[in-house]
């Protein structure tokens, strides 16, 4: 647990340092989107939190995100999570991820799963769960941790 400042409150949370996508430059344009508040949410496979012995996020979370050079660029707070099967994401969850249309996502989503599943001997289907998270942009630049 940490203690967080914003405006002259404090607030004990869990925070957990996130950078998205698999390169430096697509994790610098992601963080970038998020800071546009075009990126709100993200998915993860559900298979590899306990392979990788990683806690769910859970809403209140604060994440701390990082472009590709490692530099924490804003922070965000986690507002929603569920696990849903990779086939029924919708067109609203893709364009919440940054990725424009769900056609865009689909492509980068399928090929990217397909990859870390491919890792541990699972093949991604229709029903592979994922966990969907959607957070907030906290605004507040003085904010110190």
């Amino acid at each position: 647990m940490k203690l967080l400042k914003i405006g002259g409150k404090t607030m004990t949370y869990f925070s957990e340092i996130v950078a998205f996508g698999s390169s430096e430059s697509e994790q610098t344009h992601l963080a970038q989107l998020v800071l546009q508040g075009d990126k709100i949410a993200t998915s993860s496979l559900a298979e590899l939190y306990p392979l990788r012995q990683l806690p769910l996020s859970k809403i209140g979370d604060i994440w701390q995100i990082q472009d590709g050079q490692q530099h924490v660029i804003c922070y965000v707070q986690v507002t929603n999570v569920l696990e849903q099967p990779f086939g029924k994401i919708d067109s609203t969850f893709a364009i919440a991820e940054g990725d424009g249309s769900y056609a865009n996502w689909y492509q980068i989503h399928e090929t990217y799963y397909t990859k870390l599943l491919k890792k541990h001997g699972v093949t991604l289907t229709n029903q592979t769960p994922l966990i969907c998270t959607w957070f907030t942009l906290i605004p507040d630049p003085s904010l110190s941790l």
